[in-house]
């Protein structure tokens, strides 16, 4: 079982994410059971509808939990944008072990841990 790490820009839709995920996860997609992301980023519709598309649970989490969690790619922009190094593998993290670390589109970053 997985969980997805998404750091997204805003507006980003459902169809953008999908692809992302499919493309880096390919079979593995059918084992996710949740995305994590930054407590802001869970209102985006695109990243909402993702989630009921695929019966995956959303968690949240907050900027200082994410940037408590150390990550092997943290990002200057990131935390000048949002207030922590990571969103994708810091969320991916709290849940798991990375088993990929950053995958990028032009409008969103994924992580992906294996759940225990």
């Amino acid at each position: 079982m997985y969980v997805i790490g998404i750091g997204a820009k805003l507006g980003v839709t459902a169809e953008e994410l999908e692809e992302l995920v499919d493309a880096t996860l390919g079979d593995k997609a059918l084992d996710v059971i949740g995305v994590a992301t930054l407590d802001a980023k869970a209102q985006e519709t695109g990243l909402r509808i993702l989630c009921v598309r695929r019966g995956w649970q959303l968690h949240s989490h907050t900027a200082e939990e994410l940037a408590a969690v150390e990550v092997p790619n943290p990002s200057k922009r990131a935390k000048d944008e949002v207030g922590t190094p990571s969103v994708a593998e810091a969320a991916a993290s709290l849940h798991g072990k990375l088993t990929t670390t950053k995958a990028k589109s032009e409008v969103a970053t994924i992580a992906v841990a294996k759940v225990p």
